[in-house]
C-alpha cells in the first residue's frame, strides 16, 4: 500500500488511514503494525491524498471530519 509516498507493507487483513494537516498514520489490523509520516508543511493547501495498492482493495470507506483548524 502506498500512501502520498508512504509505502507500507504488511500481510494484514485490513487498515485504517487517518490524514491530518501533518500527519498520515496508518493501522494495520486494529494497530498490530503501524505506519506514520509528517506531512510537508508546503502542501497544507493541498487536500488531494491518492492510494495505491498491488492488491484488490475489497472495501474503501472516506469520512471527512469537522476541521479544528481556522480557515
Amino acid at each position: 500500500l502506498v500512501l502520498n509516498g508512504i509505502r507500507a507493507k504488511f500481510t494484514g487483513q485490513s487498515a485504517r488511514i487517518f490524514v491530518d494537516r501533518t500527519v498520515f498514520e496508518i493501522y494495520i489490523d486494529g494497530g498490530r503494525e503501524y505506519f506514520a509520516t509528517r506531512r510537508n508543511p508546503n502542501d497544507f493547501g493541498s487536500q488531494e491524498s491518492k492510494v495505491f495498492s498491488q492488491s484488490e482493495i475489497q472495501s474503501l470507506k472516506v469520512f471527512r471530519l469537522k476541521s479544528i483548524w481556522e480557515n
